[in-house]
């Protein structure tokens, strides 16, 4: 039996429905005190005596102690904090790094917050906070080497890309030491990434080394992906063109403080560079490409060119080569037949001194279409 009138809401209903509203109102009152108490936990950690943050000299045991239980408090807030609020306990945790004049003393927090990330953050079961570990590390030092490579194995590619942002910016202020352990990382995960924009980022990462093994790297990583793309045409060159176009500049700059670039790296170089102009040229004129990749396979080329000609320059010594025409009318026009033949004048050109190269390291198979 109904009680009220024609229409009226049942007095359990509404019982229930006012049983359920108190519930939730209690749940957020709940939520938004834990997230008020994280931050506060985190101001109070914060006040790091001043004297520490300008040390002029190797911090003490104390003061070392001190900042460990700092890191470790906030830390550990950034970890259990609800979505919303990481972000900005990320922010409160990398502060000091950006504030602090001393070196003694950003040594010392660089190299706690990379340990406490790396035992806390990246154990942790939510994307977020590791993904937050990332951007953190970008702004430390040598320290943060371990946890740049724990990011680089991580299962969710948005962990991976802010990794190899890291390495980007963290680079050219390395040691050969912490290089070489990235690299070797860096190796590893670019032979299986599956993500375009991922694996556009790991390549300028490799590019973003200042070491000859990670040069040799770039072109090892471009040359095996070009075989990828002779047998499956589908994803985007490119990963492989932003790589080969940073790796150049690099050169380019290297040469520009009369640093002469390795011989076998210019040759190398100038394969590679072959292979992807040939891999385009071969693709787009079998219509084998997607429309949405062809900008990329045209540009390709385009880069691919650019560097033949500066590379070929090198290696002949300051004699002026005679170059094949420039690739870029007929980039322009779009025509495949044109192309086609500049490949080959490259590919006749490539074979005769300076470079020297053998007709099947410069080939290009590509299996018949199905």
């Amino acid at each position: 039996m109904r009680e009220g009138g024609e229409g009226d809401v049942p007095t359990w209903r509404r019982t229930f429905l006012l049983e359920n509203l108190l519930m939730w109102i209690t749940r957020c009152a709940v939520r938004a005190a834990v997230m008020n108490l994280a931050l506060a936990v985190c101001a109070m950690a914060q006040t790091i005596p001043a004297e520490v943050l300008r040390a002029t000299e190797v911090l003490t045991p104390e003061q070392e102690a001190a900042v460990r239980a700092s890191v470790a408090v906030e830390v550990q807030a950034l970890v259990d904090a609800e979505d919303e609020q990481v972000g900005q306990l990320a922010r409160d945790l990398s502060g000091p790094i950006r504030q602090s004049p001393s070196q003694f003393f950003l040594s010392a927090y660089a190299s706690e917050v990379s340990n406490q990330l790396g035992a806390k953050a990246m154990a942790s079961g939510r994307t977020i906070v590791r993904l937050n570990a990332m951007i953190i590390a970008a702004e430390l030092d040598r320290s943060a080497t371990s946890l740049i490579t724990a990011g680089l194995k991580d299962p969710r590619s948005g962990v991976r890309y802010r990794a190899g942002l890291a390495i980007d910016r963290l680079a050219p202020q390395l040691p050969a030491e912490n290089q070489a352990q990235i690299l070797t990382a860096l190796r590893s995960v670019v032979a299986s990434e599956t993500s375009g924009n991922v694996l556009t980022q790991l390549m300028l990462g490799l590019a973003a080394l200042d070491t000859s093994e990670a040069r040799q790297a770039i072109l090892e990583a471009v040359d095996r992906r070009i075989n990828v793309h002779a047998n499956a045409p589908g994803p985007s060159v490119r990963p492989e063109r932003q790589a080969l176009e940073a790796l150049h500049r690099n050169l380019i700059k290297q040469v520009g403080r009369n640093q002469a670039a390795p011989i076998g790296l210019l040759k190398d170089l100038a394969r590679v560079a072959y292979r992807c102009m040939a891999l385009g040229a071969k693709l787009l004129d079998d219509q084998r490409v997607a429309p949405t990749t062809e900008p990329e396979f045209w540009s390709q080329i385009q880069t691919s060119d650019r560097i033949l000609r500066w590379t070929v320059d090198r290696l002949a010594g300051g004699e002026a080569p005679s170059f094949p025409p420039d690739v870029r009318d007929a980039v322009e026009r779009q025509s495949t037949a044109e192309v086609q033949l500049i490949v080959g004048e490259w590919e006749d050109l490539l074979a005769r001194p300076p470079a020297s190269l053998r007709s099947v390291d410069m080939e290009v198979a590509i299996p018949a279409a199905s």
